[in-house]
């Protein structure tokens, strides 16, 4: 091989070794800081409570996913009754 050639093999795997480490790096760090995966009725609670999702948002997309409706479902707060 030329001289060129072997830089030109040198930046390569110096590009993969670099991916290689970025992707086991994004798999394992998370991981120990205690950060799991979520699943998308956790995600979905989460924005609901941030305030980023509206409740008809919330629930269109729940049912959208298929998540059953009874777990974690967002409900309405009563005001109570007015007695007059």
């Amino acid at each position: 091989m030329s001289g060129t050639s072997w830089i030109v093999a040198e930046v390569f795997v110096g590009i993969v070794l670099l991916m290689i480490v970025g992707g086991l790096l994004g798999v394992f760090v998370p991981r120990m800081l205690g950060e799991s995966p979520s699943s998308p009725d956790e995600i979905l609670n989460r924005r609901y409570a941030r305030g980023e999702l509206t409740r008809e948002q919330y629930l269109q997309m729940r049912q959208d996913l298929g998540i059953p409706a009874g777990a974690g479902v967002a409900r309405q707060t009563r005001e109570p009754a007015a007695t007059d």
